[in-house]
């Protein structure tokens, strides 16, 4: 089956994927180091450091831990989620995943996932090493898209929650904001979902694949 309206469908991972409104963040937690990484956010909002610098000296705080470590789990997803994945590929849209955060995401869904872009982890003997930075700004994200593969905005659907996602949704021709964090979000979407589940969501894109909306 296929769906001459949508070609393309793009997914903030934060928050929209998974549970986790950040997955730098999700880190921090589990190995217990959120206060001193606190410190650096707060040193990166004053503009002190540049979002790279920022990148690399949080990863230096979970430096020496195992992969295993760090792993999310399918219980980490939004219920809804792979169903959500199922009916795009059903109708056979192409499937981007990005995200400002890391790349935790990738191993649960990447059976259905076209492309992924987000930044990396750099392990080294099992280990976390480093980082790989990619997307520091989703506008850049989106210009990305557009050198790539070519993306027609027209033709696609965009689920984000934040303001970092709004240069995405403002260009979609079916923008969905998902239990959005701010205002503003919700003003630029087209719809707006508020669930602890992605069955709302699952519901609007089949009634927009099945050209019902």
């Amino acid at each position: 089956m296929c769906s001459s309206i949508v070609k393309y469908a793009v997914l903030d991972v934060d928050g929209v994927v998974v549970k986790y409104r950040s997955s730098w963040q999700y880190i921090h937690e589990i190995l217990g180091c959120k206060d001193i990484a606190d410190m650096h956010r707060e040193a990166a909002f004053r503009k002190l450091i540049n979002y790279k610098d920022w990148a690399f000296i949080d990863t230096f705080l979970w430096r020496g831990y195992s992969r295993d470590s760090i792993k999310m789990k399918f219980d980490d997803l939004i219920p809804g989620v792979l169903d959500l994945l199922k009916i795009l590929k059903k109708y056979r849209v192409w499937i981007v995943m990005v995200s400002g955060g890391l790349e935790l995401a990738y191993e649960l869904v990447r059976d259905y996932v076209d492309l992924y872009i987000s930044n990396s982890i750099v392990y080294r003997d099992g280990k976390v090493y480093s980082i790989s930075v990619r997307v520091c700004s989703k506008d850049c994200i989106a210009k990305i898209l557009e050198n790539i593969i070519n993306i027609d905005w027209s033709r696609t659907i965009a689920i984000g929650d934040s303001r970092i996602d709004i240069p995405i949704l403002a260009r979609a021709r079916y923008s969905i904001a998902f239990n959005p964090l701010d205002d503003e979000v919700g003003k630029v979407a087209k719809f707006v979902v508020y669930s602890l589940d992605m069955y709302p969501v699952v519901n609007i894109v089949k009634a927009i694949l099945d050209k019902t909306l």
